[in-house]
């Protein structure tokens, strides 16, 4: 998408992190490339570094900072005349998430520093209040997601804009699976942590009861690093009787990913954690039917449940009988994994919301010009 982005708005520069390398972005003379050389898990250097950096790139006029890396040189900047205009954008609301997903789940304030998923929380929420305050624009993924941002950073709604997220439909592409189709079995794809948020525990009672009548259906779970124990989570397949039909993975790559999404039949995605899951988008752009709960970041894809099969958050029923519906009726589901596609590919593909952002920076420019 920065490609498009440059060649809509003149020239972008990348700061590039230890996780972002090697890249593999088309050589463009309006897209340029700088490695900051991070150090996992020294963010005081890394701080120090993205300064540095940035000092040496040239006068800038737009700052879109994440996560709070360009926060130290953008204050020092503050008060002039000429400064950057600092965009952030959140993909998840760290303080949003840990008042409402962990401490309603009887988590506090010391258990989650123990956890080291729960101190990059707090970590993110001090970052996000910071940013808030001091950026100019603030870039959110729906409209739904700016109330829950509202509950626990108090911010000017003109400072909000909503564009989605997008995906790269040319990567994330439908294949034919390693797997016979033919085969008479049901291979459900879920993609999260080990953790109630992501209703993990449903979903496995809901493969246990699709089991139960008779279905042949495997479970294919890739996990994600985050509160919540893998000792657990094996204990309670065991106790389900599912193992054998049960494969749990860790740390996969981007097309190990593509690979997993393409062996599947439906992805289940549930969800009261996240901002806006990509993994969502990317499965609808690899042709998967998904069972996903309603939340705002994936309402937005599909707001007239005409692709989507939405139930409630761990309605186990209705997660059951979309389920069952799709095993019952397979042409339904490539139907619907075909028209998601399309959507993806119209809506959501990086060309389209690249527009959107080149729009948004031109706007940001007009008005620092008028200035």
């Amino acid at each position: 998408m920065l490609n498009e982005v440059s060649e809509l708005t003149g020239k972008v520069t990348l700061l590039l992190g230890r996780n972002d390398l090697p890249y593999d972005f088309p050589k463009s003379n309006a897209l340029e490339f700088v490695d900051a050389q991070f150090v996992r898990g020294w963010r005081p250097i890394n701080l120090w570094r993205t300064a540095k950096t940035l000092s040496k790139v040239g006068p800038v006029d737009v700052i879109h900072d994440t996560f709070g890396n360009f926060l130290m040189p953008f204050l020092r900047a503050y008060k002039r005349k000429n400064r950057p205009v600092l965009v952030t954008s959140f993909y998840a609301l760290e303080r949003w998430r840990i008042d409402n997903v962990w401490k309603t789940q009887g988590y506090n304030t010391i258990s989650l520093l123990l956890n080291q998923s729960g101190r990059r929380m707090y970590l993110g929420a001090i970052t996000q209040f910071l940013m808030s305050k001091f950026a100019d624009h603030v870039v959110l993924q729906s409209p739904g997601l700016i109330q829950r941002l509202a509950e626990s950073i108090h911010i000017s709604q003109d400072k909000v804009r909503v564009i989605t997220n997008s995906v790269n439909t040319d990567f994330w592409t439908p294949g034919v699976s390693e797997y016979s189709r033919q085969e008479n079995n049901f291979r459900l794809l879920y993609v999260g942590g080990l953790d109630n948020s992501h209703g993990l525990m449903s979903t496995l009672r809901v493969m246990k009861g699709i089991y139960d009548l008779g279905h042949k259906i495997t479970l294919n779970l890739v996990i994600k690093a985050g509160i919540g124990e893998l000792n657990t989570i094996i204990k309670y397949i065991e106790k389900l009787g599912l193992f054998p039909f049960v494969v749990i993975e860790q740390n996969l790559s981007r097309n190990q990913m593509k690979e997993r999404y393409n062996s599947a039949d439906a992805l289940v995605y549930q969800t009261i954690n996240d901002g806006s899951p990509r993994v969502v988008l990317e499965a609808m752009s690899c042709g998967l039917p998904i069972v996903a709960s309603n939340h705002p970041g994936i309402d937005i894809l599909d707001p007239d449940s005409k692709i989507i099969s939405f139930t409630g958050f761990c309605d186990e029923k209705s997660m059951k009988a979309e389920i069952v519906q799709l095993i019952e009726k397979p042409g339904m589901g490539m139907r619907v994994g075909e028209a998601g596609r399309a959507m993806v590919r119209e809506k959501f593909d990086t060309e389209p919301i690249a527009k959107q952002y080149a729009v948004f920076y031109q706007e940001i420019l007009l008005a620092k010009a008028r200035m």
